[in-house]
């Protein structure tokens, strides 16, 4: 894993906020960079360095953006759908367990 910055700009392209990461390779790290600029909608672009070398820069599409926030909320949405299955798996096995603890074993005379 090698040491990034993610340099955050403003319409004028001066930086205004940096975040260090980690990535295993370039790519990797311009896509952890795609995803904090979708997540801050006050900046207007980005820039990836290693060290003293320039990875990356990008200004903000409008598109991108939206459509990270739609995959985001499908993912979101998936995700409770989900919770909410295994939430009454998990009432069905608690059910059965109290009913299996209720019963009486039967003595044999």
């Amino acid at each position: 894993m090698c040491g990034y910055r993610c340099y955050f700009l403003d319409e004028r392209d001066r930086f205004r906020d940096v975040e260090a990461f980690t990535a295993a390779d370039d790519n990797e790290a311009i896509g952890k960079a795609q995803y904090l600029i979708a997540e801050r909608d006050c900046f207007a672009g980005f820039e990836v360095w290693q060290g003293a070398r320039c990875v990356a820069a990008s200004t903000v599409d409008q598109g991108a953006s939206d459509q990270l926030a739609r995959f985001l909320a499908q993912q979101t949405a998936q995700l409770l759908h989900d919770l909410d299955q295994i939430e009454g798996r998990l009432d069905l096995v608690e059910r059965v367990t109290r009913s299996m603890q209720e019963r009486q074993p039967c003595a044999i005379n």
